[in-house]
């Protein structure tokens, strides 16, 4: 019996490196244990061993390092000695396992692994001596060294711990006073009264630091003859029954059930300091002189200070009410008839198509046809290919349906080729039958197009709907569409057989990596929450082996040492058949391709590693269908995309994370919670569903049996996680009637209060008029695929000609921050991009700016710069495509293109268009304004804690303490993790707050109290002035947007309005310098300048406009794409899949310069900083 350790050291030593051990002491006061170490230069592995001494713990590292190199097959198993068993004790309880260094547990639970399937399914392996490479048992499957003590660290702890205090009401005003604090117990009083008993029903959401809880009732209110509901989430059981009580009390309220609250409203939350503000004499007399020429008329001191005044102006400008809808509208709809395009509902000017009569069209369709038919081959493949799927045996009962009936379910397993074939039959049939020019399907999906077709379906019963699933509720389904008829397509093409997360580690022998922090990780919920780790539950019919393993991962997280694992595993099994891995999100992607690539096994020519992302470029896309040469293994990264849009025929095996990332908001506070959560049951079917296409497929479940027993049968709705206003617009847009009125006719309706409170939003927008019907700025704000009020701050970024840079902020909050960063603090190389302006929008903006010089010398220059700089290329290009279609559909609507020219901005210095851009920021991310405290610690509205998230280029690294030079931000989102934090933040003055993100600004003629919280010391005549020009800048956009072209050529008055806006949003207004600033980064205020790759272009100079800054002449020229912005809402990336509502951007590409800002440093004679 050999050494291990001399073993490993003489294999090192022929390498010339040498095993690094590091050994510490663990374990309690009662049972002294160590735990050690091992690295060897080269690998990215680190061997792990533990024993009662630091002799048998340095030996079981050395064996954990063996039995790793025998994995990646560094080393032959059949050249390593035998060292018998581990060394050390036995674990608690007696229990010992004997086995050589490759050796597995005879301990096996759960179902037969791939291995011993494939094994029986080929007859080939009868015992253990199998031919290594094939299906051996023992070769599929390794030894990590001895059974180990719990020696794992665990995650640091937050910094804080979600509160009810944290969550503050803004709208309830609206909804008779009613808040969290006291709508539950008037709940309880109600339901004592009417002798009511309802529990409420609690859905978990989310395994990783954004877990939350979703609490919902239905109640039976006699009053009414009809039943309420309420869904509602919050971070623990508590605060989602606390919402869901507020949502039924304020729709008893609304409902004239219930009184208004009339008792005494408890305040909360920490005081803010009173701020002095140091407003020159000069511009204060400016301001007044401002006012009175716009002959605005402004609120006088108040006569007792103990009676503060109301300083706000009201509208000083209205739209005309349109004429109220008096009927429920439905889409219009055509049909099919000479001269017409069903797409745009218009006629066709030109081409063939104007002049051709319908059978025309269709005998030149079936010739085309019938000619492919016997000339192409690939066709004839198709085809072939088409007669082998499932659904083919159901060809005729569909199409019967369809003939005979308006709306048809069908529903069958995943891959079975209903989403491409039906559509197929249906063309197919109508090329048959000489009318293919009355054919013209669409294949989408969404919630809220559902109530649309039901009343479209009434109007024009000759349209047809197909609703196809693998996973539909046929019942609800067919109770909501008339009791239409399902049909149940059966037959999946191979068995797929699935594994939760104690068979994964069970089969690959997988023990974690340690963890990298050491603080003990806090509890995340109260008590009373259920919070079961469910990696804890294993069926005794696992060894301890398995089960201790499961215990040390956390189920917050996904695994990509287990999901490399697997995928070493499958390699062992010799079964060609690409591997699909659904992770949630863009990042966690990257993330993952990047720590494959890294490592040479996958980096090499065995592995293609593949993302698979809505918003990646078509041409990215496509390459996941191309097939890999023999011996090469295609490993797909996807979201959900390849979920239900896309079916890759190759797929053997998929390893599922169980995970899905989702977008929930809470109206009552404001609150955006991006959560990465379980899917549900249906989603991991579906997804099961996409291996075992061309033979019996694979599917592995990174969660545990009991967690999966734990989850949702379905997902909830979009339409209850989404901020309703969007939606509404789209509801006036197409003219459906009254937003109310049509969300009611929903398969699930949301809640009253929620509808009321999307229709205040968007009538203080000035986006509805009194009828409550789209004003001309709504109908923009319709159009824009876009938050509403981010809509608006792109057009008064218009008017002061800075419409790219609030263009390129607004497509930003569609997708993850440029900055790869794994989750830690941001370093000085990302920091740097804000220079000296403590913002992440400003920083955001200058990464744009940068990249864009940098892409100008082709592909490789702009991946140089990417990879430099740690930024991420694909969210770049992403943002750049939307930001462009957000310009064009601002042109199209008539806004002239020279105030949307890309400009350049000078972070590090004065630059007062990139001060205006912060106001109107302020105005577009309102309500979120926070007052900064001390280190991370913020208050936001109304004085509530929170911090600054992680993300931020303003958050502090955890020594220092930082005195910003305003303590005022403004902030994109506030997330909920385990505290309440803010994202994406930009340093503000107070008179930004004043001028745009202030809506209740009170004086008692000393101190200016703004939104009940923030306390300003300044003169009330300055104050009032400045809330003066507010309502007289919404009057300008009241008039722009019923005449865009008017920017060209505005009033004088209002030229020196917005030039006293410039004047009061700078900071030095406000007596706020910034140059103080520069200490703070260590690296310079700004990464030095790429160098300039023209490849032979010519001198490139800038441009200039009256307003101020110079732009780049070409601007966005020459970029193309195809097709259109279709139904006016939500992005659609290049496979049909949206990231933010129903139709828009198809196509795209990178050609021509396009948008992106380009380095400046100077300033244009730009004074005060």
């Amino acid at each position: 019996m050999g050494d291990v350790k001399n073993y490993l050291y003489a294999w090192c030593g022929k390498r010339r490196v040498t095993p690094a051990y590091e050994i510490r002491a663990s374990g309690g006061r009662s049972r002294q244990t160590f735990l050690c170490e091992v690295r060897v230069e080269g690998f990215n592995y680190v061997g792990m061993g533990n024993s009662t001494n630091k002799k048998d713990a340095q030996t079981n590292a050395a064996r954990d390092f063996v039995n790793y190199l025998v994995r990646v097959n560094e080393m032959k198993k059949e050249e390593i000695p035998s060292f018998g068993p581990a060394v050390g004790d036995a674990p608690d309880g007696g229990y010992e396992i004997d086995r050589d260094v490759t050796g597995s547990s005879s301990t096996l639970g759960g179902p037969l692994p791939p291995h011993l399937i494939i094994e029986a399914e080929i007859g080939k392996c009868n015992g253990p001596g199998g031919a290594p490479g094939n299906c051996d048992s023992r070769g599929a499957q390794w030894d990590r060294g001895a059974n180990l003590q719990d020696y794992y660290s665990k995650k640091d702890e937050q910094e804080a711990q979600v509160t009810s205090e944290s969550e503050v009401d803004l709208n309830a005003d609206l909804h008779g006073s009613w808040t969290l604090d006291n709508a539950k117990a008037r709940l309880n009083q109600f339901f004592q009264k009417e002798k009511i008993q309802e529990e409420y029903k609690y859905t978990e959401m989310g395994p990783d630091h954004n877990r939350s809880f979703v609490a919902e009732m239905n109640i039976y209110v006699k009053q009414l003859g009809r039943r309420i509901f309420s869904r509602e989430h919050g971070s623990n059981k508590k605060l989602a029954a606390q919402s869901c009580a507020l949502s039924l009390v304020r729709q008893l309220y609304h409902l004239g059930v219930i009184e208004p609250f009339s008792g005494q409203t408890k305040k909360k939350g920490e005081s803010v300091e009173p701020y002095e503000v140091l407003l020159s004499s000069d511009l204060e007399n400016q301001l007044q002189k401002t006012v009175q020429e716009l002959s605005l008329e402004i609120v006088p001191l108040p006569e007792d200070p103990s009676n503060p005044v109301l300083i706000n102006v009201g509208k000083l400008a209205h739209f005309e009410p349109s004429q109220r809808q008096s009927h429920l509208g439905v889409v219009p709809w055509s049909p099919p008839h000479s001269n017409w395009n069903p797409w745009t509902s218009c006629n066709i000017d030109d081409g063939p198509l104007a002049n051709l009569t319908p059978e025309q069209i269709s005998m030149d369709l079936k010739s085309d046809f019938l000619y492919r038919l016997e000339q192409d081959p690939e066709l004839q493949r198709i085809q072939q290919e088409r007669e082998d799927l499932p659904v083919k045996n159901f060809e005729s009962e569909i199409l019967d349906a369809v003939h005979h009936n308006s709306v048809v379910v069908i529903r069958g397993a995943t891959g079975c080729g209903k989403t491409t074939q039906v559509p197929q039959y249906i063309l197919d049939e109508y090329i048959r039958t000489n009318r293919a020019a009355e054919c013209n399907i669409v294949v989408t999906q969404t919630d809220f197009l559902l109530v649309v077709l039901r009343d479209v379906i009434q109007a024009y019963p000759e349209i047809r709907v197909i609703l196809m699933s693998a996973t539909i509720d046929t019942s609800m389904f067919c109770e909501y569409f008339f009791n239409c008829p399902i049909i149940e397509v059966f037959g999946r093409t191979f068995p797929v057989q699935d594994y939760f997360l104690e068979d994964c580690i069970q089969m690959t022998q997988f023990i974690p990596p340690p963890k990298e922090k050491k603080k003990k990780e806090k509890d995340e919920e109260s008590p009373e929450d259920d919070d079961t780790n469910c990696n804890l539950i294993c069926s005794d019919e696992y060894g301890p082996e398995t089960k201790h393993a499961m215990a040390q991962l956390n189920e917050k997280e996904t695994s990509f040492e287990l999901i490399e694992a697997l995928l070493i595993y499958i390699r062992t099994l010799n079964v060609p058949g690409a591997v699909l891995v659904f992770l949630p999100g863009w990042n966690l992607i990257y993330t993952m391709q990047k720590h494959l690539e890294m490592n040479p096994r996958f980096g090499g020519n065995q592995y293609r590693i593949l993302p698979l992302h809505s918003q990646i470029p078509l041409e990215e896309q496509r390459r996941v269908f191309d097939p890999v040469p023999a011996g090469v293994m295609k490993v797909i990264l996807s979201t959900s995309i390849a979920e239900t849009s896309i079916t890759i025929n190759d797929v053997v095996y998929v390893i599922d994370s169980c995970k899905q990332k989702v977008k929930l908001f809470t109206a009552h506070n404001n609150m955006t919670n991006y959560a990465t959560v379980w899917a549900s049951k249906t989603n991991l079917e579906q997804r099961k569903g996409r291996a075992g296409r061309v033979r019996a497929g694979f599917c592995f479940y990174l969660c545990s049996r009991a967690r999966f027993e734990r989850l949702q049968t379905h997902m909830t709705p979009e339409m209850f996680r989404t901020p309703l206003h969007e939606i509404a617009l789209s509801i006036k847009l197409l003219r459906l009637g009254g937003i109310g009125q049509f969300l009611a006719k929903a398969i699930e309706p949301p809640p009253l209060d929620a509808v009321i409170e999307a229709e205040r939003t968007l009538r203080e927008l000035d986006a509805l008029d009194s009828n409550d019907e789209l004003t001309p700025l709504g109908r923009i704000l319709a159009k824009l695929p876009i938050e509403p009020r981010l809509g608006k701050m792109m057009i008064m970024g218009c008017i002061f000609y800075v419409g790219d840079a609030v263009c390129t902020i607004s497509a930003a909050t569609c997708f993850p921050e440029p900055f790869i960063c794994e989750g830690k603090r941001l370093g000085y190389v990302h920091r740097n991009f804000a220079g000296s302006r403590f913002s992440d929008h400003v920083a955001l903006l200058s990464v744009f700016q940068a990249w864009d010089d940098a892409r100008m010398g082709g592909e490789e220059a702009e991946k140089r710069f990417c990879e430099h700089k740690r930024l991420s290329m694909a969210t770049l290009r992403m943002t750049w495509e939307a930001k462009v279609q957000l310009k064009d559909i601002l042109m199209s609507s008539g806004f002239p293109e020279e105030c949307l020219m890309t400009q350049p901005f000078n972070n590090t210095g004065p630059d007062n268009n990139l001060d205006v851009v912060i106001s109107l920021l302020a105005f577009g991310v309102y309500p979120n304004v926070c007052y900064h405290k001390e280190k991370r610690k913020i208050l936001t509205t109304e004085g509530h804690s929170a911090l600054i998230h992680k993300s931020s280029v303003n958050c502090p690294f955890s020594s220092q303490e930082i005195k910003y030079p305003s303590p005022f931000f403004v902030f994109g989102e506030k997330i909920r993790t385990r505290a309440i934090s803010a994202k994406a933040m930009t340093l503000v003055s107070p008179l930004q707050l004043l001028l745009f993100a202030s809506k209740k600004v009170l004086s008692d003629g000393e101190l200016i109290l703004v939104d009940d919280w923030i306390k300003l010391k300044m003169s009330h005549n300055a104050a009032a002035c400045i809330t003066a020009l507010r309502a007289a800048m919404e009057a300008l956009v009241v008039e722009v947007t019923k005449n865009p072209e008017m920017i060209r050529q505005l009033d004088p008055a209002y030229e020196r309005m917005l030039n006293m806006i410039r004047q009061i949003s700078r900071p030095s207004a406000a007596g706020i310098g910034l140059m103080a600033a520069n200490a703070r980064y260590g690296d310079g205020p700004r990464p030095p300048k790429m160098g300039r790759y023209d490849n032979g272009g010519g001198f490139r100079s800038w441009g200039g406009y009256p307003h101020g800054s110079g732009y780049r002449g070409r601007g966005y020229h020459g970029y193309s794409y195809s097709g259109r912005c279709s139904g006016g809402r939500g992005y659609q990336g290049s496979s049909g899949r949206g990231y933010g509502g129903g139709g828009g951007y198809r196509g795209g590409g990178y050609q021509g310069a396009g948008g992106g800002y380009r380095g400046g440093y100077g300033d244009s004679g730009r004074g005060g900083w």
